[in-house]
């Protein structure tokens, strides 16, 4: 009976490791992985992607900074609604600006970021696929 009840516990407590494991995983390079840096205020938050795994979506990359605590947002129906508790509402709006030029319009909008003109983007963050160095601005913006 003894034994049995060492056995018992032994696999009790590797249960519950392996479900502290899951809860813990985050983000990790086998599903689209990104290190990135993360400068946010209440209109601007920028985010710098440092290292990142080919074909990871913007949102993947937001994904992780929250998983690392670098930031919170919201999403609905595709669209960014509130990050860092700042929410869109009366014709406020999240807009993304960045410096990967091959998915940056000018013509339909710019913002300046620490002295580099950035175009607005041409995708969403679900739909944008991230590049190392280059920087992704979401600045909160009145119509």
């Amino acid at each position: 009976m003894k034994n049995f009840k060492k056995n018992w516990l032994a696999l009790l407590l590797c249960l519950v490791a392996c479900l502290l494991g899951v809860c813990f995983v985050g983000c990790n390079k086998n599903e689209g992985y990104a290190k990135t840096e993360v400068i946010a205020n209440d209109e601007v938050v920028a985010i710098t992607v440092v290292e990142a795994t080919p074909n990871t979506s913007l949102l993947r990359a937001m994904e992780c900074a929250q998983d690392d605590k670098k930031l919170t947002f919201t999403t609905s129906d595709g669209m960014v609604t509130s990050i860092n508790g700042t929410a869109q509402a009366n014709n406020t709006y999240w807009m993304l600006y960045t410096s990967d030029t091959e998915n940056a319009n000018t013509a339909w909008g710019t913002y300046t970021y620490d002295g580099q003109k950035l175009g607005s983007s041409t995708l969403g963050a679900e739909s944008l696929t991230i590049k190392n160095g280059c920087v992704y601005v979401w600045v909160f913006t009145k119509f």
